[in-house]
């Protein structure tokens, strides 16, 4: 059965952005595994636990499971430049969506004191990993 979540995935990767070296390594290859890496990130924010005022507890398997996997990912597809392949997979992980996705992507938290004519909220998109907890996940792929 034909995978549109990760056709629509790569559509999406290769269509407006300049080509970059690592880009077309991962173009030429049709399974390169780039959108796989992806989920895996996605799946670090998606599986966290979160709190109504937006904060999260990421889990540690999930981080180490996508650390390891991207390392064998760069070891497999010879990504010389591995700083460039982490920056197209924090720019793109939030894409990775699955088909049939059921975990919540996203969502508004209520101000408690809003009125019922308007009432203020704050979104949060739980699909992109924060940049704080990303430079630590950068760190422990390309340091390790």
């Amino acid at each position: 059965m034909k995978d549109y979540a990760k056709e629509n995935f790569y559509n999406y990767f290769l269509k407006d952005k300049p080509i970059n070296d690592c880009m077309e390594k991962l173009q030429k290859v049709s399974d390169s595994g780039f959108y796989e890496v992806c989920c895996l990130f996605l799946d670090v924010n998606l599986n966290s636990i979160k709190f109504k005022d937006g904060s999260a507890i990421f889990q540690h398997k999930d981080i180490d499971f996508a650390v390891n996997e991207t390392r064998r990912f760069i070891e497999e597809q010879q990504i010389t430049d591995a700083n460039e392949l982490l920056d197209l997979v924090y720019e793109y992980h939030p894409k990775a969506i699955r088909a049939r996705e059921s975990r919540c992507m996203g969502g508004v938290v209520w101000e408690e004191n809003s009125s019922s004519f308007g009432k203020v909220g704050k979104y949060y998109n739980f699909s992109k990993i924060p940049l704080n907890i990303w430079e630590e996940i950068k760190k422990k792929i390309i340091n390790e």
